[in-house]
């Protein structure tokens, strides 16, 4: 129970970092140039890349394989076409190996998929992630004038489960509806 409650804050204090970034960042990125966002989207990308090719199995390997150095072979936007596309069968058979091994268990958020195309997966998320998506979601919902507790109902296998068909949560006032159940 006290996990429970921890964790509930955790998400809370995500949030509104998240909530801050907004404010603080993305509020203006509509009206950056399409050169300054795509600086800016290269700039994250090869440093992903960079981080992914230290510190995640899959792509240490993947890169040498395919002779690929994000420092001096990634250049511009499209030179991701160089990297394979990765298919949801060699994730879902290998999760292990898609693990930032930097990472320790407190920096990282974990998350399953619903399991609709098949068997669930679980995922771990970097908490500075899990801030951005929650910047980028409350840019878009300022985009449509959502204000914090304006009622919100969400279609999401959130609940997923055969005995539970939605699910409130006050804080937010949100309902969340399970998508396995429409018909």
């Amino acid at each position: 129970m006290f996990m429970k409650i921890l964790s509930k804050i955790d998400d809370v204090l995500l949030t509104l970092k998240g909530v801050l970034l907004f404010f603080l960042a993305f509020r203006a990125n509509p009206n950056k140039s399409k050169k300054q966002l795509e600086d800016y989207q290269f700039k994250k990308l090869k440093s992903l890349l960079i981080e992914a090719s230290i510190n995640v199995p899959y792509y240490r390997d993947l890169f040498k394989k395919i002779d690929f150095n994000p420092l001096s072979d990634y250049n511009s936007l499209t030179d991701i076409k160089k990297i394979p596309i990765l298919k949801k069968d060699i994730v879902k058979s290998n999760p292990e190996l898609f693990y930032n091994e930097k990472f320790k268990p407190s920096q990282y958020l974990i998350f399953k998929t619903s399991g609709s195309t098949g068997m669930p997966l679980e995922v771990r998320i970097s908490k500075k992630a899990w801030i951005v998506e929650q910047a980028v979601v409350w840019r878009h919902w300022s985009w449509a004038n959502y204000f914090f507790r304006d009622k919100m109902a969400i279609v999401r296998s959130y609940v997923g489960s055969a005995d539970k068909l939605y699910k409130r949560e006050a804080l937010r006032n949100f309902e969340f509806y399970s998508p396995f159940h429409i018909n």
